[in-house]
């Protein structure tokens, strides 16, 4: 019975999170606390693995999504320019229109999900400890019996949690920056990657549907990574777990001009790739600082670290176009993975208990 409620907790997240998968610039950063709050309350001692499972559903979101797109703004199935953009007056007439349907489509998801979640059952209760400088919290479980004998005075005392730190704090902690930059690095390639790999394949594959196909399954890759990352986490730690997506993601990232001479095949392979290994940083980041700084205070917390995609986005949408021009998708490729290296960097400068 248990494990069916908690089943019952990771559904509704999982299918909120794949309908807030690309609406707006402000949803991501509030819809990934809302979603981490109900999922440490339900599993306190699984953290990394659990927490995969739920931002799975963001990663799943592309699946519907990229087909829907294609299929209502280029039914048939024209080629874009050598460039890889689309000057179609019909395919940019419906623009517009394509965010209506998707509105749409996201608001009926969304309603859903909000409508099926729920708090763990009252009979849970939340004990914390201290693991070195961080607090982790262990999940405790009474039955109704035990519950009964419990005096008042003991559960005061198991359950109230020690002082976590709060934003105001974790901004004078060398760590929260070492993360904040590890993050910013991170997604400036997962930034890069989403707005640009179709249309570097557009440029030796000539079948916009076929990319889109492929794009739409590489969130399949997308999904399944997080798991397996937030996986490896609880089994090693944070410091192994970046250390070794990093370096692939930057290898990845170095070689991937290389498939323009080796076809369609390899295309899709080394971006399936590609997002198999960077969706783990979703989550490795918000596990990471929530042993770092505690839970009370968690979603302020992941909150600021999630500032550095709005320094991160912007970033990438003002240099793409001149990378792009001066160097081609080989260089900015090559600048990409040069990026990922410092994020590599980092990692040596985590402390061990993460």
């Amino acid at each position: 019975m248990e494990t069916q409620q908690k089943m019952a907790a990771i559904l509704p997240l999982v299918f909120w999170k794949v309908s807030l998968r690309q609406p707006t610039l402000c949803l991501p950063g509030l819809k990934y606390s809302c979603a981490y709050c109900g999922l440490f309350m339900w599993f306190p001692g699984h953290k990394g693995v659990i927490n995969g499972l739920i931002v799975a559903g963001f990663g799943l979101g592309a699946l519907g999504s990229t087909n829907i797109q294609t299929a209502f703004l280029n039914p048939e199935n024209k080629p874009p320019q050598s460039d890889g953009y689309f000057v179609e007056a019909s395919i940019l007439d419906r623009v517009p229109s394509v965010f209506v349907l998707l509105g749409a489509v996201f608001l009926v998801m969304q309603g859903v999900g909000c409508m099926l979640l729920n708090k763990p059952p009252q009979d849970k209760v939340m004990t914390y400890i201290q693991e070195g400088e961080s607090l982790l919290a262990k999940e405790v479980t009474y039955d109704a019996q035990e519950l009964q004998t419990i005096s008042p005075a003991t559960v005061t005392a198991t359950t109230e949690p020690c002082k976590d730190l709060k934003p105001a704090e974790i901004i004078k902690n060398r760590t929260f920056y070492v993360l904040w930059l590890m993050y910013f690095f991170n997604t400036i390639a997962i930034g890069y990657i989403n707005a640009m790999g179709k249309s570097f394949g557009q440029t030796f594959i000539k079948d916009d549907h076929f990319l889109a196909a492929m794009v739409s399954l590489a969130a399949i890759f997308n999904a399944g990574g997080r798991v397996v990352w937030g996986r490896l986490m609880d089994l090693t730690s944070f410091r192994v777990a970046m250390r070794l997506l990093t370096s692939v993601l930057a290898l990845l990232f170095a070689t991937m001009p290389l498939t323009a001479s080796m076809g369609r095949a390899a295309f899709t392979l080394w971006l399936w790739a590609i997002f198999f290994t960077f969706s783990g940083t979703f989550a490795l980041m918000p596990t990471a600082i929530e042993k770092a700084f505690g839970a009370e205070h968690y979603s302020a917390n992941y909150g600021l670290l999630f500032t550095s995609q709005t320094v991160s986005g912007p970033l990438i949408a003002a240099g793409n176009q001149l990378l792009l021009t001066t160097f081609g998708f080989t260089g900015c490729f090559l600048v990409v993975a040069g990026i990922i290296v410092l994020s590599v960097g980092m990692t040596f400068l985590v402390p061990k208990r993460i």
